[in-house]
């Protein structure tokens, strides 16, 4: 699905739904250069930096969407400011997912996930949205700055260093909050919609 608006560029794989593909198009690598930044990239390549939604769940005899399902599009299939796009998948029990994408017109996209369950079976599902880069980038170690994880967790700052997390793995669990990637140049965020945590 291809996606652009005033600030951005780049499209959305229909395997597993995951945004990885984001150039902006207003801002180069060199002063008057013409090589745009690249954000995003599909995770297949080296440098592969995307975003991944979707649910778990705790029963292992229902089928789930993930990185690996392809999704089907319903209505438009060009996602801009004034028209989002629908994703849907259905696994063998007739339980219906659904992915409503939405861009504004500058850099947030909101993604309203949705089950449509027509069976007499009670299930739970659990959603999430991750972040994933498939290697660390260069980081600056420039005292006032920082590189690495972030996030506001139940009113609480955590700030993580790569080598903070290279060292030792790091979770947490809340009941509501946002999480985030920043670097030298930008801040990739996961922000929940509230009550949907």
């Amino acid at each position: 699905i291809q996606f652009e608006n005033n600030d951005v560029v780049g499209s959305i794989s229909l395997k597993g739904a995951i945004i990885d593909d984001l150039t902006f198009k207003k801002y180069t690598k060199t002063l008057n250069g013409k090589d745009n930044i690249v954000l995003l990239n599909p995770k297949k390549v080296e440098n592969g930096y995307f975003v991944e939604t979707g649910w778990v769940t705790a029963n292992k005899n229902i089928e789930i969407p993930n990185s690996k399902t392809i999704w089907k599009i319903e209505g438009n299939n060009k996602l801009t400011p004034n028209s989002p796009v629908k994703l849907i998948w259905t696994n063998d029990d007739n339980i219906k997912f659904e992915k409503k994408i939405s861009i504004d017109n500058q850099y947030l996209f909101t993604i309203n996930q949705s089950i449509k369950n027509t069976t007499e079976k009670k299930y739970n599902f659990y959603p999430y949205g991750q972040i994933i880069r498939n290697t660390a980038p260069e980081v600056t170690n420039f005292y006032i700055l920082h590189e690495g994880l972030l996030g506001v967790f139940d009113d609480q700052l955590v700030e993580q260093d790569y080598d903070d997390i290279e060292e030792k793995k790091y979770s947490v669990n809340a009941a509501k909050g946002w999480l985030g990637i920043t670097d030298k140049y930008w801040l990739t965020a996961i922000v929940p919609e509230k009550g949907k945590e």
